[in-house]
């Protein structure tokens, strides 16, 4: 979590601040001195980079992705898709510049300093700090409001109080991939399925990869559908080679099918191999 990467960094002896990253931010702190670890969301996926550098004509930041060997951008487009939740930027200073990272002018600091209370409490199962550090941000920045009651209604299990946090949050930004996948996934088993059904067909112009798969799941149940379930399947598997939902649902299709049963064998084992976790 977001807390125990904080709490690592504090137990090395860093000062440490979180802000929402911003190219006027990120310059201001590179000029100081101060390289800013920055994280990027996808529908399904967390990305960590460190922010080393600018390029005013470009109006890009420069990163050291710890996937690439060369150095990355990150553009200022990128960044605003991202603000949907910051997107988070967390800054670390040695203990003698501490005074002086506290006295910098951060967006949204005050914000991140209590979604890491909040989660901080979480993780210690303290419901009640973390409830205190909700109310103490109810009335600020509506996405960090949001966000943070979508936390909290994760940890409690509550899938209404989850449903109206993403319902907040997808007001602001409509075309957020995770937020669509979230509530889609959240309000599946709680309509017909002709509503879901058409939940996610409203949202596959340019969708993720993962949003034809949550398509394609809802499709491979009704017998007459499922031509159309493996087309978007192997649509997925040209897009995103190694998803393992894709393999998976190809492999239930042909096995409901009747299909060549050592076919279906074969996509789940590759199923099995690109997604261990599941």
């Amino acid at each position: 979590t977001h807390a125990a990467q904080r709490a690592w960094a504090e137990r090395g002896g860093w000062a440490v601040r979180e802000l929402d990253v911003t190219l006027d931010a990120a310059r201001a702190l590179i000029d100081a001195g101060l390289p800013i670890v920055l994280s990027t969301r996808a529908a399904l996926s967390g990305h960590a980079q460190v922010v080393i550098g600018y390029d005013l004509a470009r109006e890009a930041l420069l990163v050291r992705d710890p996937a690439c060997p060369a150095l990355q951008e990150i553009s200022r487009e990128l960044l605003e898709s991202q603000r949907w939740w910051g997107p988070r930027g967390m800054v670390l200073a040695p203990a003698d510049r501490a005074a002086e990272l506290a006295a910098l002018e951060l967006p949204g600091a005050d914000a991140w300093e209590l979604r890491h209370r909040l989660e901080r409490a979480l993780d210690a199962h303290d419901r009640e700090d973390a409830v205190a550090a909700l109310a103490a941000l109810e009335g600020g920045d509506p996405r960090h409001v949001a966000s943070a009651r979508l936390e909290l209604a994760r940890y409690d299990d509550d899938t209404d109080a989850a449903l109206e946090a993403l319902q907040a949050l997808l007001a602001l930004h409509p075309d957020c991939q995770s937020l669509i996948l979230e509530y889609g996934e959240r309000a599946r088993p709680r309509r017909p399925r002709d509503e879901s059904l058409r939940y996610w067909r409203e949202h596959l112009e340019g969708a993720d990869p993962v949003l034809l798969e949550s398509l394609a799941e809802e499709l491979r149940f009704d017998p007459g559908a499922r031509a159309e379930a493996a087309r978007l399947l192997h649509r997925v598997l040209r897009l995103r080679p190694s998803s393992g939902m894709a393999h998976h649902v190809l492999a239930d299709l042909e096995v409901a099918q009747a299909g060549d049963l050592e076919t279906a064998v074969e996509q789940f084992r590759f199923a099995v191999c690109n997604s261990t976790a599941d």
